[in-house]
C-alpha cells in the first residue's frame, strides 16, 4: 500500500478518536495529537476506553480502505506495557504496517 495512505490512516484515526470522545465526559476526552499517550501510566483511557479506540478505528479502516484489520484481537499485546501503539502518531504507523501487509 503506498505511503499516501499514512494521511488517509491518519483521518481514519482521528475521525475514530472523535466519535469515542462524544462517548467520554468533558475532561475525559482524547487530545488529538501525534504525541498523545494512549496506553500507560499517562494515558487518559482506561481499558474499556481504549478497547472502544480500537474497535472505531477498525470499523473506520474497513470503511475507508474496505479491508479488516483485526486491533480488538490482539489487544492484549497493544494495551500492554511494551505496546507498539503508545500513542496516536505510533497507532497510525502500527495501522499503516498492517495495511501494506
Amino acid at each position: 500500500m503506498p505511503r499516501d495512505n499514512d494521511q488517509r490512516v491518519l483521518a481514519v484515526v482521528e475521525r475514530a478518536v472523535s466519535e469515542v470522545n462524544q462517548q467520554r465526559f468533558e475532561g475525559k476526552t482524547i487530545h488529538w495529537s501525534p504525541d498523545t499517550t494512549l496506553v500507560g501510566g499517562q494515558g487518559n483511557l482506561d481499558s474499556l476506553g481504549f478497547i472502544s479506540l480500537m474497535v472505531a478505528v477498525e470499523e473506520e479502516i474497513e470503511k475507508e480502505f474496505r479491508v479488516r484489520i483485526a486491533l480488538t484481537e490482539d489487544l492484549p499485546r497493544l494495551a500492554g506495557h511494551d505496546s507498539p501503539v503508545q500513542n496516536i502518531g505510533a497507532l497510525v504507523g502500527y495501522i499503516t504496517r498492517q495495511l501494506e501487509t
